[in-house]
């Protein structure tokens, strides 16, 4: 027998299976054999599953039948999956309400001690000296008689002051009156360069040339009758 021959053999014999299943129902057999007979060409269907010495077996298996083996074991449990992404936020809930006011807390502790006292501070500076008082006034009484020529006595001195504080660089002069000579003089002038103190070039006043001044400048001279030579 070719091999064409045996597949076509097969094909009747698959047709043949098939009518046998239909035909008999749902079999609970896992196969069906089929023999066919090489001589006269003839294929049956044998219950018993053996076929004779002359003829081809072929076995079908059964689609109605249950012929799944037991269940195996549960295989592992698989990769976790990836982590899904973050949801939207949710609105905004309301304002929730104003909370009681708190209890008032402790008053803070007691007073320190007081400090001690501290030193006394340093002496100020001497103030500068005051202007000369106005003349007094003329007594209202009779002009007496001229008395006697005394006898030769010795001049009168007196000072003269002169008080600026709008100059802060130049000099500050206190002058005699007239009929009157400078014999001396002297300054106060804490918070300016004393650049020269000396009388002035007619020798009627003394004055003192000052640099950077930011206070008061005092300058007396002492004047006595006379004229300068």
């Amino acid at each position: 027998m070719t091999s064409k021959q045996v597949s076509a053999a097969a094909f009747v014999a698959m047709l043949l299976v098939a009518g046998a299943v239909d035909a008999a129902g749902a079999s609970t057999r896992p196969s069906v054999t089929v023999c066919w007979s090489r001589r006269d060409r003839v294929v049956h269907v044998s219950p018993s599953g053996v076929c004779p010495p002359n003829q081809t077996k072929f076995s079908f298996m059964n689609g109605n039948a249950d012929i799944r083996g037991p269940q195996g074991p549960a295989g592992p449990p698989g990769a976790t999956g990836p982590t899904g992404a973050v949801g939207a936020s949710g609105a905004t809930g309301p304002t929730g309400a104003l909370g009681p006011t708190g209890a008032t807390g402790p008053s803070g502790g007691p007073t320190g001690p007081t400090g001690a006292v501290g030193s006394t501070g340093a002496t100020g500076g001497t103030g500068a000296v005051g202007p000369t008082g106005a003349t007094g006034p003329t007594g209202g009484g009779a002009t007496g008689a001229t008395g006697a020529t005394g006898a030769a006595g010795v001049n009168t001195f007196h000072k003269v002051s002169v008080s600026d504080s709008s100059v802060i660089t130049g000099a500050v002069t206190a002058n005699c009156a007239n009929g009157e000579v400078v014999s001396g003089g002297g300054f106060v002038a804490p918070n300016a360069a004393v650049q020269s103190s000396a009388p002035t070039s007619l020798g009627t006043g003394w004055s003192v040339a000052v640099l950077g001044n930011s206070g008061t400048v005092t300058v007396t001279a002492i004047c006595v009758a006379g004229t300068s030579s």
